[in-house]
């Protein structure tokens, strides 16, 4: 990560607004390394309780007579509780205060990420996969509210970037991870999925009470700034809010019923129908190649999320420097659409490796820069809300998209159909992208103000 934060501070530090002229030189980047590294590591953590289920799929589904349906249905129900309790989550960040709330999160949903390895039946199954998702709302959006606790716009979309390599690398580490911990099939009377269950819910619940003692909720608390360094990012932060809350109308009844706040959470609904319908059974598409073992498909499935960490840094990163939003979101929702085209009429696995590659790169690349859309455009006092709900419409995604899978692939006997209905989604999350192009040129040139005066 020290190269990719230094080389964001350095990018960022080339392209500074107005509002940020008189930050001290390297400050952001300090920032950066304090408030990143651990958020990063929750949201990896995060990522890795939410889809390792996909790895336990291996043997979990033979031992518990699970069909594709059945897997598929349990896996989506996760985004059930996620979105229903999204928005309440994230206006009791706002009252509890963001580390505060962002233990509490991780304790429980640690919790439940424990109790998977105790599920005896279908029911079991469904409830603690709905518990854990439940357990777990309001995480993410959460983070891009804190993230405008501590970072101006200018350098936001970088540091979002980096956040959300968590999602690729938790599957990067995870997958061959998992295929180590399914050895320990017979290890005290438990089978190998249950032993991965437990072992990577573990960390979860013990950074959840590191957060809570040593994540200061925004820079007014961080005794690693100095005085000035305080007031002056606190200025700036303050400024841009107000600024925005003055274009805008934010009352709460408006955000959540904007066709705008609605019309954004579907277009990432329809990006994450593709991550999470590829995402869920990856392991077992490359099963199907042929003559694996559960460790060879750790190792190859852990390639294409690979692809994507190296996206989702890279992509966002040249959407600061260039300024583009819009087109980087459409493009990279076309290449996942190629991408999946592609795996599902490949006549060889290695041909299909790659274009999964390819679409998990794409998928990724999007989701990075999509967050630039909400933050700019919502804000205000109601802007933790707005941004709940559009990672709970979003996350309707996460239901959808692994429904379809398991659906299909009993329907037709093989993942074809289904990876050519998730590439569609792709294509109409790329067509509304460009929608919001307008709105994002007003939005940039309306917000470009005066930088507050020094404290």
């Amino acid at each position: 990560m020290s190269a990719f934060i230094d080389k964001v501070g350095s990018v960022s530090e080339r392209s500074e607004s107005a509002s940020t002229s008189d930050l001290p030189p390297g400050m952001m980047r300090r920032v950066a390394w304090r408030v990143l590294p651990i958020v990063s590591l929750a949201f990896f953590l995060a990522f890795l309780d939410r889809t390792n289920i996909s790895m336990a799929a291996l043997t979990m589904s033979g031992d518990l007579g699970f069909t594709a349906t059945i897997f598929g249905l349990g896996a989506s129900l996760f985004f059930v509780g996620y979105c229903l309790f999204e928005v309440p989550s994230n206006i009791a960040l706002q009252k509890f205060g963001p580390c505060a709330w962002f233990a509490r999160i991780m304790f429980t949903w640690g919790l439940f990420a424990v109790a998977m390895a105790f599920v005896w039946n279908d029911y079991s199954f469904y409830i603690c996969r709905f518990l854990l998702g439940v357990a777990e709302a309001g995480f993410y959006p959460g983070l891009m509210f804190y993230f405008t606790y501590w970072f101006p716009a200018t350098y936001r979309t970088s540091m979002i970037g980096i956040l959300a390599a968590g999602l690729p690398l938790a599957s990067t580490i995870g997958a061959p991870l998992g295929g180590l911990l399914l050895q320990l099939n017979g290890v005290w009377g438990l089978m190998g999925w249950q032993w991965l269950f437990i072992i990577e819910g573990i960390p979860t619940l013990i950074l959840a009470v590191a957060i809570f003692f040593i994540m200061p909720d925004r820079p007014a608390n961080a005794s690693w700034l100095s005085k000035q360094e305080r007031d002056l990012l606190e200025s700036i932060l303050e400024h841009e809010r107000t600024y925005l809350a003055t274009i805008r109308n934010n009352s709460l009844g408006s955000v959540l019923l904007s066709g705008k706040t609605w019309l954004l959470g579907i277009c990432y609904l329809l990006i994450q129908v593709g991550l999470y319908g590829v995402g869920f059974f990856l392991p077992q598409i490359i099963k199907a190649f042929g003559g694996l073992s559960n460790l060879s498909v750790g190792y190859l499935a852990a390639i294409p999320s690979f692809c994507a960490v190296v996206s989702v840094i890279y992509w966002p990163r040249h959407s600061d420097r260039t300024g583009e939003r819009v087109w980087h979101v459409a493009s990279a929702s076309v290449l996942g659409f190629v991408g999946l085209v592609v795996a599902a009429y490949a006549g060889s696995p290695t041909v299909s490796l790659i274009a999964l590659c390819v679409a998990s790169a794409g998928i990724m690349a999007a989701i990075g820069t999509f967050w630039s859309f909400p933050t700019t455009l919502l804000g205000g006092s109601s802007a933790a809300a707005a941004l709940a709900l559009v990672n709970a419409i979003g996350g309707a995604g996460g239901f959808f998209g692994p429904n379809i899978m398991g659906w299909l692939k009993d329907a037709t006997g093989d993942y074809r159909i289904g990876l050519l209905v998730l590439s569609s989604s792709l294509v109409v999350a790329a067509v509304i992208a460009l929608s919001f192009k307008g709105a994002l040129s007003r939005q940039r040139a309306s917000t470009v103000a005066p930088a507050p005066m020094l404290p």
